[in-house]
């Protein structure tokens, strides 16, 4: 079997090996560059290096390789990306800029700590002057390191005090703030502890909307761990202060490690995970998470982060009628569906075969995903509480949010990979279901 006809449609999946967080995540000049961790040369995790994406359009994404090897200083572990402000980092002009982890051994622990070897990670940076082609490290640390594997830089400029931000996990659930005021040597300015929360920190600040829809003035700052915990809080440029308990924006364990991009052009903070998908065909491990749109809903229990699919997304729909129950569909694309989850709402994949391969049920308030012999139950919310739900289906991996994007999870099929669905056939009891294609 060819092994692109088992590769998702519009989930970026490395062309061979192991790939796993989401890294550099930045826009210029119409691109959008995305940079993650790879071992190029197998399908388990190991020799880690960064493997190099790009799009223009958040969907369809170009293959580009390597572009960082382990070196004499370690791992190519995690790190991001950011467009610099012209005299900045060096440079005369703006050039893309790659905080980004070192994971090295600490020589002289060698043969005395466990498993022989003890953590010696730095931050460092590499800069690219071609538009990302290629990176080239500049050889020195950026900070101080705080433990022996404080890990995963994520940088932003903070307009208001005038600086470069770092945010960095430090160890257990404690993470740093460091200030730079041109991309030199960045100083530690403060700690945060938030409890639950390990490694891939971000920070951002999110637009916030009634319950009816409405854009209210306050723009919170959300603190990000790798899990998907955030916690809301306040941030000066200095010290980021929780207002907020931690919640989680995701269900499940397939989406982790998630990065917002950088630059985006229109202001959006949108974000992508690593999806912890198996091997497929002995060619490649791990997907990436199409590309969500972050805000904040306001709600009777606070504040909580929201996901929608950005426009370039919906704009690559193709809208489908229902015939009936039923609706047919094209070899190829990917499917989009927005429903209302009522009570007995089922929705039937049927193969080129005539077979059903995937079935979405809804029983007491839960959804119950069946494919074959698989099954797993999503976990419960009221009839109340859900009002709505869209599943967006790609060769096996389903992601899939609820009330109008509050609730989150990701469940992924391997065994579909290479099925094709002609049909899906839909039982609801308001026949508000609409079905597309994305391409």
């Amino acid at each position: 079997m060819n092994p692109n006809d088992c590769r998702p449609i519009i989930h970026f999946t490395p062309s061979y090996g192991w790939m796993n967080d989401p890294n550099g995540l930045v826009w210029h000049d119409g691109i959008y560059e995305l940079y993650y961790q790879s071992n190029p040369n197998a399908l388990y995790w190991g020799d880690l290096s960064w493997g190099h994406a790009r799009s223009r359009d958040l969907l369809h994404w170009e293959d580009v390789g390597t572009v960082m090897l382990p070196d004499e200083t370690g791992l190519m572990f995690s790190g991001s990306g950011i467009l610099s402000r012209p005299g900045d980092a060096g440079e005369e002009d703006a050039v893309l800029c790659f905080p980004y982890t070192a994971a090295g051994r600490d020589p002289s622990a060698e043969g005395t700590a466990p498993g022989g070897y003890r953590p010696h990670f730095t931050i460092r940076l590499a800069k690219s002057t071609d538009g990302g082609n290629t990176l080239i490290k500049t050889g020195r640390e950026i900070l101080k390191p705080y433990a022996p594997d404080n890990r995963d830089p994520k940088i932003f400029y903070h307009e208001e005090s005038r600086a470069y931000i770092i945010v960095l996990w430090l160890t257990q659930d404690i993470f740093g703030i460091y200030r730079s005021e041109d991309l030199g040597f960045f100083e530690l300015a403060s700690t945060v502890k938030l409890e639950g929360g390990f490694e891939c920190p971000d920070l951002f600040r999110l637009p916030l909307y009634d319950e009816s829809g409405t854009l209210l003035p306050e723009r919170p700052w959300v603190f990000w761990a790798a899990d998907g915990s955030y916690y809301l809080g306040e941030f000066d440029g200095f010290t980021f202060r929780e207002t907020g308990h931690r919640k989680r924006s995701s269900i499940g364990p397939l989406p982790y490690a998630a990065q917002t991009f950088s630059g985006d052009p229109k202001g959006r903070v949108i974000s992508i995970s690593w999806l912890r998908t198996k091997t497929i065909l002995d060619v490649y491990t791990g997907a990436m998470s199409l590309p969500w749109e972050l805000s904040l809903q306001k709600t009777p229990a606070g504040p909580m982060l929201c996901r929608s699919l950005p426009s370039e997304v919906l704009h690559a729909e193709e809208a489908l009628k229902l015939s009936g129950e039923e609706a047919l569909l094209p070899e190829d694309g990917a499917l989009s569906i927005h429903t209302a989850l009522q009570k007995g709402l089922s929705l039937r994949f049927i193969n080129t075969s005539g077979d059903e391969c995937l079935l979405l049920r809804e029983e007491s308030g839960q959804l119950f995903a069946s494919s074959q012999s698989t099954g797993e139950y999503i976990r419960a919310y009221g009839q109340e509480e859900i009002s709505s739900a869209l599943f967006v289906y790609d060769r096996g991996i389903l992601e899939m949010t609820f009330a109008d994007g509050l609730f989150y999870t990701v469940l992924d099929f391997p065994h579909l990979r290479s099925e094709k669905i002609s049909r899906i056939i839909c039982s609801s009891s308001d026949g508000t279901t609409r079905i597309s294609v994305i391409r």
